[in-house]
């Protein structure tokens, strides 16, 4: 393993072990059940953060490595290339993402997507130019991301927590779960060469972030607590995708190993920005 990949297993375990020893904060209320408390935050639509002390931090650790790894290359992409570029990339990397949203349609029951799913890939990786174009959609195809968290939400798992995890971002303990059975679900793991699956995972992370630039700036000069205005978003956004509602475009941190370490890159702080021709821009290998 790679010195970045042990950075990164290292930081994973590290969130993961706050996330199930730390105690609860002094804002729940001890006397009950934590399964209460799930149903009691998700009905009233608030997300359950009783590790907000340790969340913000490392909210803030991510907002660093994201300053600093991401923007550079995510400002002036956005300033200086032109859409039409914009789009074929988001295409290109949509497309790559589709045998895992073909995947998960199927472990859901919806077979009609999943047909739909299968059209996709196969009209956008050859009329389309390998995914550079979007065909399929003019087609009568309509794209929908679908990940193993939102399988597993289907199937009646609880999102569980809050939590936000180094590199990766905010994610619910079901979706964390998620996101590391899809990359290793994914055939790209596979058969693509290292070298190929690091470039696409950095230039996702770029343009993800780049489409959402705007809008998070907006978000965190507009907003009085951003760590809490984030968490809302987020919690908004993957309840929305779990019952097919509007699917918004993620930024992505790209993970500092390569697919190869086995790590996956994840979904980083989100905000709601304008899709993109109807599927969300995140790296193919979540």
């Amino acid at each position: 393993m790679t010195m970045r990949g042990r950075l990164t297993s290292t930081l994973t375990a590290g969130a993961l072990s706050l996330a199930l020893t730390a105690p609860v904060a002094a804002t729940a209320d001890q006397s009950v059940p934590e399964s209460i408390q799930v149903a009691v935050a998700e009905e009233a639509g608030e997300p359950w953060d009783p590790l907000e002390p340790v969340n913000r931090v490392l909210f803030g650790v991510n907002e660093y490595l994201m300053l600093l790894v991401v923007t550079p290359f995510a400002a002036p992409y956005y300033g200086v290339a032109p859409d039409e570029v914009k789009g074929g990339v988001d295409n290109f990397l949509s497309n790559l993402r589709e045998p895992i949203n073909f995947l998960n349609t199927i472990l859901q029951g919806d077979f009609d997507q999943a047909q739909d799913t299968f059209a996709r890939f196969l009209i956008n990786s050859t009329i389309g130019v390998g995914g550079l174009m979007d065909p399929a959609t003019d087609m009568g195809y309509e794209g929908r991301r679908e990940d193993f968290g939102q399988t597993l939400a289907v199937w009646g798992f609880p999102e569980l927590f809050y939590m936000v995890v180094p590199t990766m971002g905010p994610v619910y303990p079901r979706d964390l779960g998620g996101r590391f059975a899809d990359s290793y679900a994914s055939p790209w793991r596979y058969v693509a060469p290292d070298e190929f699956r690091d470039a696409v995972t950095y230039a996702g992370g770029v343009h993800g972030y780049a489409e959402v630039l705007p809008e998070l700036e907006k978000v965190q000069k507009t907003s009085v607590d951003y760590y809490a205005a984030i968490r809302s978003m987020y919690t908004q956004k993957r309840r929305s995708e779990i019952v097919n509602g509007e699917i918004q475009t993620v930024p992505v941190i790209p993970d500092f190993s390569s697919v190869d370490d086995k790590a996956a890159p994840l979904a980083a702080d989100v905000a709601t920005p304008e899709v993109v021709d109807g599927v969300s821009a995140v790296s193919p290998w979540d």
